[in-house]
């Protein structure tokens, strides 16, 4: 089994072009939507696993996949009403403290 060749790593991560390279890789993959309704794919996994709550601290929408609709259908449209899941849904980012949360500006599971 090949090990790791750690100094190397760590070598690497103390250039900033390659912490930017990789922060830019990172950003890139949070930002694919598969699905293409506003809501990426890293914040749907955030939202269904609970770790992305609406601004009043509710965990409501956890366990809720958004990239499907409620028949477990690949869709945009949660509920099936013609709005798009980041329509219903904001997702916000406070500038003071770096939290993320979600602004729900209509229901996504309801018509």
């Amino acid at each position: 089994m090949l090990q790791p060749n750690l100094s190397l790593v760590v070598t690497i991560m103390e250039y900033p072009i390659f912490i930017k390279f990789f922060l830019s890789i990172q950003e890139e993959m949070n930002n694919v939507d598969t699905n293409g309704d506003g809501i990426s794919d890293y914040y749907n996994e955030l939202i269904k696993s609970g770790k992305l709550v609406l601004n009043n601290g509710s965990k409501e929408l956890a366990g809720t996949d958004f990239n499907v609709d409620k028949d477990g259908k690949p869709s945009d449209d949660y509920d099936g009403d013609g709005l798009k899941n980041g329509e219903e849904l904001q997702i916000k980012k406070d500038t003071k403290n770096g939290q993320v949360y979600l602004i729900m500006k209509s229901d996504p599971k309801i018509i």
